[in-house]
Protein backbone atom coordinates (compact mmCIF):
# COMPACT_ATOMS: atom_id res chain seq x y z
CA UNK A 1 0.00 0.00 0.00
CA UNK A 2 1.28 3.45 -0.90
CA UNK A 3 1.90 5.61 2.21
CA UNK A 4 -0.70 8.37 2.26
CA UNK A 5 -1.39 9.10 5.93
CA UNK A 6 0.56 10.97 8.57
CA UNK A 7 0.40 10.62 12.30
CA UNK A 8 1.26 8.31 15.14
CA UNK A 9 -0.55 5.15 16.22
CA UNK A 10 -0.41 2.89 19.26
CA UNK A 11 -0.99 -0.84 18.68
CA UNK A 12 -2.24 -2.61 21.83
CA UNK A 13 -2.46 -6.41 21.84
CA UNK A 14 -1.04 -9.14 24.05
CA UNK A 15 -0.17 -11.24 20.98
CA UNK A 16 3.22 -10.23 19.54
CA UNK A 17 2.41 -11.47 16.03
CA UNK A 18 -0.80 -9.41 15.93
CA UNK A 19 1.09 -6.33 17.12
CA UNK A 20 3.67 -6.86 14.38
CA UNK A 21 1.01 -7.33 11.68
CA UNK A 22 -0.87 -4.18 12.71
CA UNK A 23 2.28 -2.09 13.19
CA UNK A 24 3.54 -3.04 9.73
CA UNK A 25 0.11 -2.34 8.20
CA UNK A 26 0.00 1.10 9.83
CA UNK A 27 3.56 1.88 8.75
CA UNK A 28 2.71 0.84 5.18
CA UNK A 29 0.02 3.55 5.29
CA UNK A 30 2.59 6.17 6.31
CA UNK A 31 1.94 6.23 10.07
CA UNK A 32 4.51 5.91 12.81
CA UNK A 33 3.52 3.09 15.15
CA UNK A 34 4.43 2.01 18.66
CA UNK A 35 3.36 -1.12 20.52
CA UNK A 36 1.97 -1.99 23.94
CA UNK A 37 1.37 -5.54 25.21
CA UNK A 38 -1.55 -4.78 27.53
CA UNK A 39 -3.87 -2.05 28.71
CA UNK A 40 -1.55 -0.86 31.48
CA UNK A 41 1.30 -0.31 28.99
CA UNK A 42 -1.14 1.43 26.65
CA UNK A 43 -2.33 3.88 29.30
CA UNK A 44 1.26 4.73 30.25
CA UNK A 45 2.34 5.14 26.60
CA UNK A 46 -0.70 7.32 25.79
CA UNK A 47 -0.02 9.63 28.73
CA UNK A 48 3.67 9.93 27.78
CA UNK A 49 3.13 10.45 24.03
CA UNK A 50 0.68 11.95 21.61
CA UNK A 51 -1.13 9.41 19.43
CA UNK A 52 -3.58 10.08 16.63
CA UNK A 53 -4.98 6.55 16.74
CA UNK A 54 -5.07 3.52 19.03
CA UNK A 55 -5.83 -0.05 18.00
CA UNK A 56 -7.02 -1.94 21.08
CA UNK A 57 -7.46 -5.64 21.75
CA UNK A 58 -10.08 -6.40 24.39
CA UNK A 59 -8.98 -9.61 26.08
CA UNK A 60 -5.53 -8.96 27.59
CA UNK A 61 -3.81 -9.63 30.93
CA UNK A 62 -3.31 -6.99 33.63
CA UNK A 63 -5.63 -4.27 32.30
CA UNK A 64 -8.11 -5.40 29.64
CA UNK A 65 -9.12 -3.33 26.64
CA UNK A 66 -12.45 -2.18 28.06
CA UNK A 67 -10.80 -0.75 31.18
CA UNK A 68 -7.96 0.73 29.12
CA UNK A 69 -10.43 2.50 26.80
CA UNK A 70 -12.22 4.00 29.82
CA UNK A 71 -8.87 5.25 31.16
CA UNK A 72 -7.77 6.66 27.78
CA UNK A 73 -11.04 8.53 27.43
CA UNK A 74 -10.52 10.09 30.87
CA UNK A 75 -7.15 11.38 29.63
CA UNK A 76 -8.40 12.31 26.15
CA UNK A 77 -12.17 12.12 25.51
CA UNK A 78 -11.57 12.52 21.78
CA UNK A 79 -9.06 9.70 21.35
CA UNK A 80 -9.66 7.63 18.23
CA UNK A 81 -9.79 3.93 18.97
CA UNK A 82 -10.23 0.92 16.73
CA UNK A 83 -11.19 -2.18 18.71
CA UNK A 84 -9.72 -5.41 17.36
CA UNK A 85 -11.16 -8.46 19.08
CA UNK A 86 -11.74 -12.16 18.90
CA UNK A 87 -14.18 -12.04 21.82
CA UNK A 88 -17.46 -13.81 21.30
CA UNK A 89 -18.66 -13.58 24.89
CA UNK A 90 -22.07 -11.85 24.89
CA UNK A 91 -21.34 -9.82 28.03
CA UNK A 92 -17.99 -8.60 26.71
CA UNK A 93 -19.50 -7.79 23.31
CA UNK A 94 -22.14 -5.70 25.08
CA UNK A 95 -19.40 -3.88 27.01
CA UNK A 96 -17.62 -3.09 23.75
CA UNK A 97 -20.84 -1.76 22.22
CA UNK A 98 -21.40 0.38 25.33
CA UNK A 99 -18.02 2.04 24.75
CA UNK A 100 -19.44 3.70 21.62
CA UNK A 101 -16.36 2.83 19.60
CA UNK A 102 -17.51 3.08 15.98
CA UNK A 103 -14.64 1.00 14.60
CA UNK A 104 -14.67 -2.65 15.67
CA UNK A 105 -12.87 -5.36 13.74
CA UNK A 106 -13.15 -9.05 14.53
CA UNK A 107 -10.18 -11.38 14.41
CA UNK A 108 -8.96 -12.88 12.17
CA UNK A 109 -8.07 -9.49 10.76
CA UNK A 110 -8.78 -8.76 7.11
CA UNK A 111 -6.38 -5.99 6.14
CA UNK A 112 -8.83 -4.36 3.72
CA UNK A 113 -11.25 -3.83 6.65
CA UNK A 114 -8.41 -2.62 8.83
CA UNK A 115 -7.17 -0.10 6.24
CA UNK A 116 -10.71 1.24 5.77
CA UNK A 117 -11.21 1.61 9.54
CA UNK A 118 -7.89 3.44 9.92
CA UNK A 119 -8.66 5.86 7.09
CA UNK A 120 -12.15 6.52 8.49
CA UNK A 121 -10.93 6.92 12.06
CA UNK A 122 -8.26 9.41 11.07
CA UNK A 123 -10.65 11.35 8.85
CA UNK A 124 -13.25 11.38 11.62
CA UNK A 125 -15.73 9.54 9.42
CA UNK A 126 -18.02 6.92 10.88
CA UNK A 127 -19.81 6.19 7.59
CA UNK A 128 -17.96 2.95 7.06
CA UNK A 129 -17.58 2.07 10.73
CA UNK A 130 -17.51 -1.62 11.48
CA UNK A 131 -19.65 -2.97 14.29
CA UNK A 132 -19.95 -6.10 16.37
Amino acid sequence: MKPVLKGKALVVDDDASTRLLLREALESMGLLAEEAADGAEAIHAYIENEFDLVTMDIMMPNVNGVDAIHALRMVDPGCRIIVITSCTDEHLSAQVRDLNVPWVIRKPIHLSEFYAAVRNALSGSIRAALTL
